[in-house]
């Protein structure tokens, strides 16, 4: 063995040590989030975020976050799982992790939102219908996992440093915008929007994690 597969090795030590660290305080930020908003001690700073928010409504901005919602709905993310599981040379490589850790996630948020059963905004205060609880964030959670996966996935595909800087970007300012939109619609108090993107980011830990040891076995 030479001494830059060593240093490969343990670069890679490395990085799963500060991954580990990082999941644990994203997990321990999560708990003491979940706790502040069951004690009702978040109601202010919700109330405050929120309707700053709802200030900024015009109605071609209403409709442009109804629409762009979609993308980290249900039906939008396996619409886009299953079409990048039908292209030949994305299934392997990205379809199918992505749709394992977005299945994966979809379980684990739904059990979270049971757990919490927190009431979502007011109804005089959305723009759209939603059902179900409101902490975490389901679209903000599940919208971070899928498209930071896609885009961790993607990444690993692509060389230039400048590209990878643009899809990087690109892929945040759309993932934010997800969860800004939660709050603008009226559907979601800001920290429920907090909690889902605690939560999905020690969830893309994780999965970036699991994934490449699951993809060397498979090649054995």
């Amino acid at each position: 063995m030479d001494d830059r597969t060593i240093t490969v090795q343990e670069n890679r030590v490395r990085l799963r040590k500060w991954k580990i660290f990082f999941t644990g305080m994203l997990l321990v930020c999560f708990a003491a989030l979940a706790f502040l908003v069951e004690t009702g001690r978040t109601a202010g700073f919700d109330h405050r975020v929120d309707f700053f928010v709802y200030s900024l409504r015009n109605p071609a901005a209403n409709g442009f976050y109804a629409r762009y919602t979609l993308v980290a709905s249900p039906a939008g993310i396996i619409g886009l799982i299953l079409l990048l599981i039908l292209i030949p040379k994305t299934r392997k490589n990205v379809g199918l992790p992505l749709g394992f850790t977005c299945l994966t996630v979809f379980l684990w948020y739904r059990l979270l939102k049971l757990a919490f059963a927190r009431p979502r905004p007011d109804v005089a205060f959305r723009l759209v219908t939603e059902h179900g609880y409101s902490f975490p964030s389901g679209h903000s959670m599940n919208g971070l996992v899928c498209y930071g996966m896609l885009l961790w996935l993607i990444l690993r595909l692509v060389q230039g440093k400048k590209l990878r800087f643009a899809l990087s970007v690109i892929f945040t300012a759309g993932i934010l915008l997800i969860g800004f939109s939660r709050v603008y619609l009226g559907v979601h108090y800001v920290t429920d929007v907090m909690g889902g993107f605690l939560m999905g980011l020690a969830m893309i830990l994780i999965a970036t994690e699991l994934i490449p040891v699951i993809e060397r076995k498979v090649r054995k």
